[in-house]
C-alpha cells in the first residue's frame, strides 16, 4: 500500500473516531482514541473495576458455553460408553452426571526402574535437608487438608491421565520439598524420617502415567492428601471445579467422567461412591 494511501486510511479512521464521539461504557465520559482501543474505558478507578468485572463475566459466560458444548459432544459421541457407565453405576442414563476433562495422550505403564530410582534419590536428598532444617528451626507446616477429597475428583484425574500432573513429573517429583518433610516430622514426634520415607515408597503405584508424576495411577493420585505438596492440595483445574459445581446439585449421584482430546471422547470412567468408587474405566477408539 502506498504511503499516501496509508495516510489517507489513517486519516479516515481518525475522522470516524472523532465523529463517533466514543464514550466510556461505565460513566459516559469522553474517550480519546487510545483509551478506546486499550483499556476500553476512561481510566477512573470505578470504571476500571467495572471493566474488570465485565471482562470476568464475559469470560465466565464463554467458559460456561464451552462446558455445555463439551458435555453435549460427550453425550453424542460417547453415548454407548455412557450407557455402559450408567449400567455400571446403577443409574438411569438421563440421571447420570456427565462431566468432561481434557485427555493427556500418555499411556499408563509399569513404573520404570529408573524413574523409581530417581524419585528415591530425590526423596533421600530432601529428607537429609529436612534433618538439617529441624536442627535450627521448627518449620511452619505447608498447607495440607486432612479432610477426604471427593472420590470423583480422583476419577476425573484418572480419566484425564494428568494434564496438570505432568508438571509434577521429572525433576519436580510431585513438588515435594525438604521444608514440607521437615514440617511433617516436627508436627508428629512419633514420626521418624525413615517411617516418613517409607510412606512415600509404599504409595508408589505399580503403574503410573508415562513421564508424569510417579504417583498418578490409573485410579488417580495414590498419595494421601496429608502427604501431598501444598501445590497439589491447593490446585484444582477448571474441569474439576466444573465437576464440583455439577455434583453440588446432586451430591450422591453417580458420575461419568469423559476425557476429550481434539473434540473426540477418548476415555470414560464411571464413579459411584455407594458402589465402591470407580466401577468402570474404558478407553475409547477414536473415529478417523
Amino acid at each position: 500500500m502506498a504511503k499516501a494511501d496509508i495516510l489517507s486510511k489513517n486519516s479516515g479512521i481518525a475522522r470516524a473516531l472523532a465523529a463517533a464521539r466514543p464514550e466510556c461504557p461505565t460513566c459516559g465520559g469522553a474517550l480519546d482514541r487510545h483509551r478506546l482501543i486499550n483499556p476500553g474505558h476512561c481510566g477512573q478507578p470505578q470504571c476500571a473495576l467495572r471493566h474488570v468485572a465485565l471482562t470476568e463475566e464475559k469470560r465466565a459466560a464463554e467458559q460456561k458455553a464451552r462446558n455445555i458444548a463439551l458435555r453435549a459432544t460427550a453425550r453424542r459421541l460417547a453415548a454407548p460408553a455412557l450407557a455402559r457407565a450408567a449400567k455400571a453405576t446403577g443409574a438411569e442414563p438421563k440421571t447420570l452426571i456427565v462431566a468432561t476433562v481434557p485427555f493427556e495422550e500418555r499411556p499408563v505403564e509399569p513404573l520404570p526402574a529408573d524413574r523409581r530410582a530417581a524419585f528415591e534419590a530425590h526423596l533421600d536428598a530432601i529428607l537429609a535437608e529436612a534433618a538439617e532444617i529441624t536442627k535450627t528451626e521448627v518449620p511452619i507446616e505447608e498447607h495440607t487438608d486432612p479432610s477426604p477429597e471427593p472420590g470423583a475428583y480422583s476419577a476425573g484425574c484418572a480419566a484425564c491421565q494428568g494434564h496438570c500432573c505432568r508438571a509434577g513429573g521429572g525433576k519436580e517429583h510431585a513438588f515435594l520439598t525438604s521444608k514440607m518433610l521437615a514440617a511433617a516430622i516436627c508436627a508428629d514426634p512419633d514420626l521418624s524420617a525413615e517411617a516418613l520415607r517409607q510412606t512415600y515408597l509404599d504409595a508408589l503405584p505399580a503403574a503410573s502415567v508415562q513421564a508424569s508424576c510417579v504417583f498418578l495411577s490409573e485410579r488417580g493420585c495414590t498419595l494421601p492428601r496429608t502427604r501431598r505438596s501444598s501445590t497439589c492440595n491447593l490446585f484444582h483445574c477448571g474441569s474439576i471445579i466444573e465437576l464440583s459445581r455439577l455434583s453440588k446439585r446432586r451430591p450422591k449421584s453417580p458420575v461419568a467422567l469423559v476425557a476429550i482430546a481434539d473434540d473426540q471422547p477418548r476415555k470414560v470412567i464411571a464413579f459411584n461412591e455407594k458402589r465402591g468408587g470407580m466401577v468402570l474405566s474404558e478407553t475409547l477408539q477414536t473415529s478417523d
